[in-house]
């Protein structure tokens, strides 16, 4: 997630239900318990109503990342809908599902987000498969080949 569209402690705590759940789901799927992961998507609550108290102290370095999300936190959310008709029950479909998903994404943003994280993380690993593979291919080319008789290609 990036800083200018969640909180920090948002997308921290997210990753690290998403991180232990993902852990559970396989440390139990041995005993035929599941754990899906609910991303129920937008819905207006006070998390960033009166529940929310921010800092006075404006930091100006941050303007463009922190600030801009929380300039933007709580008019967004106050302008959401309630909990939409039917995610309740979409929840209860899935996991009642003989074989119920991993992760539920409900409603467009949820879904828009995903893909979002997951577009710029699909990125990240080709740049990063693409250096690792320049890198494996210097490694082998700075090794040289054992020599004859040296007793390194003994098996």
């Amino acid at each position: 997630m990036d800083a200018g569209r969640v909180r920090l402690y948002y997308a921290a705590a997210k990753a690290a239900m998403e991180g232990m759940s993902g852990a559970l789901r396989g440390e139990l799927a041995p005993l035929g318990i599941s754990v899906t992961i609910v991303e129920p998507g937008a819905f207006r609550t006070d998390f960033a109503g009166r529940s929310l108290v921010q800092s006075a102290t404006v930091i100006d370095d941050y303007a463009d990342t922190a600030g801009n999300a929380a300039r933007r936190t709580t008019p967004w959310t106050a302008t959401r809908p309630a909990i939409p008709p039917g995610r309740a029950q979409a929840i209860i479909t899935a996991v009642e599902a003989s074989e119920p998903p991993a992760f539920l994404l409900l409603g467009p943003d949820a879904l828009a987000l995903y893909r979002y994280v997951a577009d710029g993380r699909a990125s990240e690993i080709a740049k990063m498969g693409a250096a690792h593979q320049r890198h494996q291919l210097r490694q082998l080319a700075a090794v040289e080949p054992p020599h004859v008789g040296s007793g390194a290609c003994r098996p």
